[in-house]
């Protein structure tokens, strides 16, 4: 399964530009995610300096996505250049009851 995680107010709270404390729960679905060899992106509004800064803390959780603001090779030749990432599913404070559901999912 392709996952998309969201990071501010998904994998830590909403400090933006900073970084707030950690979801716990949501870091320890994310790892379970990664071992049992799910396809994760941090998917997140955070460009430059400020996307570094977020995956090197995600980096120094163990947290080691497969993209970053990016899409597989295979959505890049199927949909050329596009912003949008395929995914199966989009975990998003954003998006009402996502967390819970990932939360709650057997992977």
């Amino acid at each position: 399964m392709r996952i998309a995680i969201d990071f501010d107010g998904t994998l830590c709270e909403e400090e933006y530009p900073n970084i707030g404390r950690g979801n716990t729960n949501v870091i320890a679905k994310v790892w379970e995610a990664i071992e049992k060899g799910h396809v994760l992106t941090l998917w997140t509004c955070r460009q430059g300096k400020l996307l570094e800064k977020a995956v090197q803390w995600c980096k120094e959780l163990g947290l080691n996505f497969r993209y970053y603001n990016g899409q597989s090779e295979k959505d890049l030749e199927h949909y050329g250049n596009s912003k949008k990432i395929g995914s199966d599913l989009y975990v998003d404070d954003k998006s009402p009851g996502s967390i819970e559901y990932f939360l709650g999912m057997k992977l």
